[in-house]
């Protein structure tokens, strides 16, 4: 029974070996994508799909070449040296198609219903502005307070046009007040899009310590919510601030804003007062403690 088994066993490998012997040596025909590459771009532009569209070939060789040819690298190499700005008109034929030299493989249908259309955009210059990331809100308050300067507030970025024109900045790594030696710190650059460059990838900063002041600003007007039929007294306040001497300078009275909660005004008749203040800024007190708020029905 066994030797009944084995012997079964032995012609079905057989049959199969002759038959994949078959469609190996057999002619066969197979449609194939081929991806397209560009050779020879002028430095002035770049594609704007970073990935073209494969097209379908019809290719007829023996099965052994075909399965050779999976294998192997094939595409359509374009001359790109004649190409503009905006979308240009190529010609598939089969003189572009690259297959190994040594593959028994012809070529019986390119399979594109019109010419190729590859949209090229222009590489440009411009500087951006570069804008700070910190690691915490207490790492920004440090470098408010402890002035961040620079030698450079922009940087030369290149890239295509279209990409460029949707940059408004390029950001730093985060940083934080652990980075800082001895006044100074190194941060790197991040690129804002994958297809375009920095001039420089990393920025020299200097910390100055900035000077701590307080400030007290008088008659600050009360916002409150103007649906709710009521009256507040009063209607102006006064706060003292701690924070850096140039942010200090730049406040004042109308630009400092105080406001009333309104479900504290709709539920009190006594209600806190809430400030609105730049990063880095303190408030340390503020006169009168509480408002007395005057609904027009009691």
């Amino acid at each position: 029974m066994k030797k009944n088994l084995w012997l079964k066993v032995l012609v079905l490998v057989i049959a199969i070996f002759l038959w994949v012997q078959q469609v190996l040596l057999r002619t066969q025909t197979e449609e194939i994508q081929v991806p397209v590459f560009l050779q020879n771009i002028p430095s002035n532009l770049v594609q704007v799909n970073s990935e073209l569209a494969k097209i379908p070939v019809t290719i007829s060789g023996r099965g052994l070449e075909i399965l050779q040819l999976h294998f192997s690298e094939y595409s359509f190499q374009i001359d790109a040296s004649n190409f503009k700005d905006g979308e240009n008109l190529v010609e598939i034929s089969e003189q572009q198609l690259k297959i190994p030299p040594q593959r028994a493989i012809s070529v019986k249908s390119i399979n594109l219903d019109s010419k190729l259309t590859i949209e090229m955009d222009k590489i440009i210059t411009a500087r951006k502005k570069i804008e700070f990331q910190f690691q915490s809100s207490k790492d920004e308050e440090y470098f408010i307070k402890n002035k961040l300067t620079a030698a450079n507030k922009e940087v030369k970025v290149s890239g295509p046009s279209e990409v460029l024109k949707n940059i408004s900045s390029v950001l730093t790594e985060k940083i934080s007040k652990n980075m800082v030696e001895n006044g100074k710190l190194n941060v790197n650059l991040q690129k804002p899009d994958p297809r375009v460059e920095l001039e420089t990838t990393q920025l020299s900063l200097n910390v100055k310590q900035t000077k701590i002041v307080t400030k007290t600003i008088s008659l600050i007007p009360i916002e409150f919510p103007y649906d709710i039929q009521a009256t507040i007294i009063p209607q102006k306040v006064s706060a003292m601030l701690s924070g850096p001497e140039e942010i200090l300078d730049s406040l004042n009275n109308r630009n400092v804003v105080a406001k009333l909660k309104k479900e504290e005004v709709l539920n009190n008749r006594y209600v806190d007062v809430y400030f609105e203040l730049p990063t880095g800024v303190k408030l340390l007190d503020y006169t009168p403690q509480s408002i007395q708020v005057t609904k027009e029905n009691e």
